[in-house]
């Protein structure tokens, strides 16, 4: 049945940018959330798409967008020909942790907002991935309806989530198209788990190479954030990015171990994710030392699971 479930996904996101957007006729922009920190620069990411014939979207090339902070104007991209704006900049500390976009094309305004969150250096931060990590996924639901009611968390991992974030960074990182974006927010949000920021996937190419496209992603963001150092997941694409870019790697629920490779932990559930990370807290709060134990040179502590006669993930 999970194996059912995971190549239905795989179909969903392979095939996600050729089908309707949410709402037919409409022009999207899609505006990343975005980090910043003492002496960064924020890197503000737009997408920009039209629906086109048969409802297919279609990147918006070559279109200006500006970014705003409050009533201050950070700065304008163009599109290029990847309908994708990127302006690094520094970010007003007067400012409201929320930014803006706004971009015209054909003679209608488009506008979109996201968010804007504070990191520091002396924390650790953890990817995590969301179909089949976080969320039971319902497919239909995602594509095809205004609101995604179907999809549910998966037990445990939303109270996971909040523990963690009280002792790490955390953002979601997902192969998603970019007009799920705001309907992803929408979902975390609705379902309780920790505020942080959503990247998600433009390019037609990133549905087909996932392990690429996380691995690109999370490359771009080490050179700001090096102490990106844990990634949670549940395919082989996930083990293989989070393994590229020297991180302690966590598959949950994995099946096929040989394909998700021996550098990766693998937990049943989130309730064993849980107590991995409180009984290991000391070392994977500390940059030193959980990079040590990803080199596989400092001991992690991993107890046994007690049997449970009604265990239901």
């Amino acid at each position: 049945m999970r194996y059912a479930r995971q190549t239905a996904q795989a179909a969903f996101l392979m095939i996600a940018a050729a089908l309707p957007s949410p709402a037919r006729g409409e022009q999207i922009l899609a505006l990343q959330d975005s980090i910043i920190g003492p002496g960064r620069h924020a890197r503000l990411v737009a997408y920009l798409t039209r629906e086109s014939l048969f409802g297919i979207p279609k990147d918006i090339e070559h279109t200006n967008v500006t970014f705003f902070a409050g009533s201050h104007t950070l700065g304008t991209a163009n599109t290029g020909e990847a309908g994708m704006a990127i302006l690094e900049c520094p970010i007003p500390s007067d400012v409201p942790d929320e930014i803006r976009a706004e971009a015209t094309y054909s003679g209608n305004r488009m506008e979109g907002t996201a968010r804007l969150f504070h990191w520091t250096d002396r924390k650790i931060a953890v990817c995590i991935d969301i179909d089949d990590t976080i969320s039971r996924t319902d497919l239909d639901d995602v594509l095809l309806d205004e609101e995604d009611d179907d999809s549910k968390p998966l037990r445990h991992s939303r109270e996971t989530l909040q523990y963690l974030s009280e002792d790490y960074h955390i953002f979601y990182l997902t192969a998603r198209p970019s007009f799920l974006l705001e309907k992803t927010r929408n979902w975390l949000s609705s379902r309780g788990f920790p505020a942080a920021p959503v990247i998600v996937s433009h390019r037609k190419r990133d549905l087909l190479q996932q392990a690429e496209y996380k691995e690109r992603m999370l490359r771009t963001l080490q050179k700001d954030w090096p102490n990106i150092l844990i990634g949670i997941g549940d395919k082989a694409t996930d083990a293989q990015a989070y393994g590229e870019r020297d991180m302690l790697a966590i598959i949950v629920r994995g099946k096929k171990p040989e394909e998700i490779g021996r550098h990766a932990l693998m937990m049943p559930d989130w309730k064993t994710i849980h107590r991995f990370f409180r009984n290991n807290r000391h070392i994977l709060t500390n940059a030193q030392n959980c990079r040590l134990a990803i080199a596989g040179k400092q001991p992690l502590l991993l107890t046994v699971n007690t049997y449970d006669r009604d265990e239901d993930d």
